[in-house]
């Protein structure tokens, strides 16, 4: 990862919420049921933008992966 820490570290689930288009309460749903590759510290809630992006496009390939199995079966 060559992206600059500060650019790419969200520090807030306020900040998560605007970057992933949630509201602050469905976010924080959301990292406390660890759905959201993100950790606390320091009490506060913090993700890496390209880790976020990374989750996302392998729950995409899995969810295509299942389409695709399920078409083959009919």
């Amino acid at each position: 990862m060559t992206e600059d820490l500060a650019d790419d570290l969200l520090e807030s689930a306020a900040e998560i919420a605007r970057f992933i288009g949630k509201t602050e309460r469905q976010t924080q749903w959301l990292l406390e049921k660890g759905r959201i590759p993100a950790w606390k510290l320091g009490g506060k809630w913090h993700m890496r933008r390209s880790i976020f992006l990374r989750h996302v496009a392998q729950l995409e390939a899995s969810a295509a992966g299942h389409v695709d199995r399920r078409s083959a079966h009919q």
